[in-house]
């Protein structure tokens, strides 16, 4: 297991070079110019010039591409041109709105993904599993932005019910994070609830017809004992691979629904700089993304040892 895993902590090495290289070949090669962004309407050719001696922006691309390697390696992401602020600064805080945001969906898409799942499951093509397989059409099927933006009229601009943007801020209470956060969550979490429960109810169906399943009846054990016991936990290896899957896509790709609720995420930011051409922001956000789906990945894959004893890492 350890050889497994440091094997794996390796690989992440080439994976960030030809993320970064290829990012850090597309924003240079994109027009627009970042120090005329920067100063505006008071641009000037020679103070441009020196701006960007300043900023190490007149040596050769591949001499600024080692340089960000280098000062990657010492945690170092660079220095926003916009923010005028550490990019490592910038973005941790934004990471964490992101993570906090992505979690909760996380949670609500597994329980409401495994229950449809199990629900569907239990009794097959049934008015209950055409229900659940509907909707789970449906939430793979509509767009996020759209979503968003119907929950907001509803629930914000229709019924007042809810918060349609922002986060509160440090010092309220529970309750305002919370109403803060159900758009925002349910939003997020619609498109991998719909998976989780497609992915749940093929591996129940699979497992319920096992020979130990037809033993556990015989032996006249509560249903749902053998739903929970025997049959979810044996069908959890799918699931748990879907499960880390679409974490980490909620992670890197929170960028529509932290966009539409005005969510003070890493996503967001990254669209931010994006449009203002801040490309060690750039540079550091798809470093973060990238860093994150691989230790996801890596965490499920030794989850399966600790699921399912058979497994064996050589």
């Amino acid at each position: 297991m350890l050889y497994y895993v440091l094997k794996r902590i390796l690989q992440v090495i080439p994976v960030l070079i030809g993320i970064t290289l290829i990012t850090f070949t597309v924003i240079h090669v994109a027009p627009g110019d970042p120090i005329k962004i920067m100063m505006g309407q008071r641009y000037d050719p020679e103070v441009a010039q020196t701006v960007r001696h300043e900023l190490g922006m007149d040596r050769a691309l591949p001499v600024q591409y080692l340089i960000f390697l280098k000062n990657m390696l010492q945690g170092d992401l660079g220095y926003s041109y916009q923010k005028r602020q550490p990019v490592t600064h910038l973005l941790a805080g934004k990471f964490g709105h992101t993570l906090y945001l992505a979690a909760a969906a996380m949670v609500l898409a597994i329980l409401l993904g495994m229950l449809a799942g199990v629900l569907a499951s239990m009794k097959p093509q049934s008015p209950v599993d055409y229900f659940v397989m509907v909707l789970a059409v449906a939430g793979v099927s509509i767009p996020v932005f759209w979503l968003g933006l119907m929950l907001q009229l509803l629930f914000g601009s229709y019924l007042h019910w809810l918060p349609v943007s922002g986060m509160t801020e440090y010092g309220a209470t529970w309750w305002e994070n919370f109403r803060h956060l159900i758009l925002p969550a349910f939003t997020l979490a619609s498109v991998p609830a719909a998976i989780i429960a497609r992915i749940t109810r093929s591996a129940m169906l699979e497992v319920m017809g096992e020979d130990y399943i037809r033993t556990a009846r015989a032996k006249g054990l509560a249903e749902s004992v053998i739903i929970l016991r025997h049959a979810l936990k044996n069908a959890l290896i799918p699931i748990i691979t879907v499960i880390g899957n679409m974490f980490a896509l909620l992670l890197t790709g929170a960028v529509l629904t932290e966009t539409v609720f005005s969510w003070p995420g890493l996503g967001r930011a990254m669209v931010d700089a994006i449009t203002q051409r801040d490309f060690p922001v750039i540079l550091g956000g798809v470093t973060i993304f990238a860093v994150t789906f691989v230790i996801v990945n890596l965490l499920v894959d030794v989850l399966y040892a600790a699921i399912d004893p058979r497994i064996r890492y050589s």
